[in-house]
């Protein structure tokens, strides 16, 4: 009896990879133009199908929060120097603002208000998207393999939160500078993009490690590095001086108390596994690759990874915090890629990426923030709409 051939030309997964494979085939074919074009759109819209993003759930909810949150980021364009901390509690998020500079301040100063505060944020996440794509062939060095890194990041809250942003959080603003920071190839660049990235949220410190890693890992320059370092105490400088000179006082409460981390503790399994979800793929493959010489850089990976899950844990908002750690996806492809034997193998980076494209598409994003919120594919939220307005 002859053997039986273990996938079928015609089951679903041999379609899904014959039809990966030719359309990789035509995009490496074509233009680095349209492989830029084709990827940004994907980037943008896939993952936004497959976890349509509905925080909060109830849209009365978001329509309140949108208003609230919007009075007070108006308060700091028409005063970036405003200091919140004597009208709300040390540990609010109001009181947090006072240092969350960047885009009120672009409001204010082009006299734009939150008409530019919002083309600004929108602007920036094609700019986060574009910069995704471009680091991530810079780690592959190759385009289908760095469109599949490239989605693996934007399928998880990195790439969708800008369009559940009802309290103007700017993630994706502060995000979108740390990848141009991964971009660098000069100091300047590097550093200033980090600046930025730490006054629109101070937490996009965590990734240093991460930055600094992927640099390594590509070859960059020392001097990029040292960029990326000396922009930490360029802003804690920055901030007491505007503290000095404007009265403004940073905000350390609500970290790490008893009930947050209480809370945060039942859902870490989660917020680890939800801050990279598909991402997990090449960091495993780059810790279990490191061996001899390269041993003690894959556990460095694998502690910078899970540095920003950490840290998030001791804030109340744990998604937003464990996601600014999306560096290390990039950093692990870029590792398997230039640092351990066999990085010349582009099928199996191809394999590896492509399975963490396809984990982060298929499984629907959580968002935790003391509770869980499931955002579930477009297609399943239209019949829950469906169902929702035929009772």
């Amino acid at each position: 009896m002859p053997p039986r051939d273990p996938v079928h030309p015609l089951t679903p997964p041999a379609v899904l990879v014959l039809a990966w494979t030719r359309f990789g085939a035509w995009l490496a074919a074509g233009t680095r133009t349209r492989w830029l074009v084709v990827g940004v759109l994907l980037l943008a819209t896939l993952p936004v199908v497959c976890s349509w993003p509905s925080f909060p759930a109830n849209p009365d909810d978001r329509a309140r929060w949108v208003d609230y949150w919007g009075k007070i980021v108006q308060v700091k364009i028409d005063d970036p120097w405003h200091d919140f901390m004597p009208q709300f509690p040390n540990d609010s998020h109001e009181a947090k603002l006072n240092f969350r500079l960047l885009l009120p301040l672009i409001g204010h100063t082009t006299g734009t208000g939150m008409t530019g505060v919002n083309v600004t944020r929108f602007a920036l996440q094609g700019v986060l998207l574009l910069a995704l794509l471009l680091a991530a062939e810079r780690a592959c060095g190759d385009r289908l393999a760095a469109l599949g890194v490239a989605l693996a990041v934007a399928a998880t809250y990195t790439g969708t939160c800008v369009w559940r942003d009802s309290c103007f959080w700017f993630d994706n603003c502060a995000q979108a500078f740390m990848a141009l920071a991964l971009l660098a190839g000069g100091p300047v660049l590097a550093g200033g993009s980090l600046l930025l990235a730490l006054f629109v949220d101070e937490r996009a410190v965590v990734a240093l490690p991460l930055l600094l890693f992927y640099h390594w890992c590509v070859g960059s320059p020392r001097r990029v590095s040292a960029g990326l370092v000396a922009a930490v105490p360029m802003y804690l400088l920055i901030c007491v001086g505007l503290g000095l000179m404007f009265h403004l006082h940073r905000s350390g409460g609500g970290l790490g108390s008893a009930d947050v981390l209480i809370d945060n503790l039942e859902y870490t399994p989660l917020a680890i596994y939800f801050a990279l979800e598909g991402g997990w793929i090449p960091v495993i493959f780059a810790v279990r690759g490191a061996t001899g010489g390269t041993a003690v850089a894959g556990l460095v990976l694998l502690g910078a990874a899970l540095f920003p899950v950490a840290a998030a844990g001791v804030a109340g908002d744990f998604t937003r915090g464990a996601s600014y750690g999306f560096p290390a996806t990039l950093a692990a492809a870029a590792f398997l890629r230039h640092r351990l034997p066999g990085g010349g193998d582009t099928a199996r980076l191809r394999r590896i990426t492509t399975w963490a494209a396809v984990v982060s598409l298929a499984v629907p994003n959580l968002f935790i923030m003391r509770n869980i919120y499931l955002e579930s594919c477009a297609p399943v939220r239209a019949v829950i709409w469906w169902l929702e307005g035929a009772r």
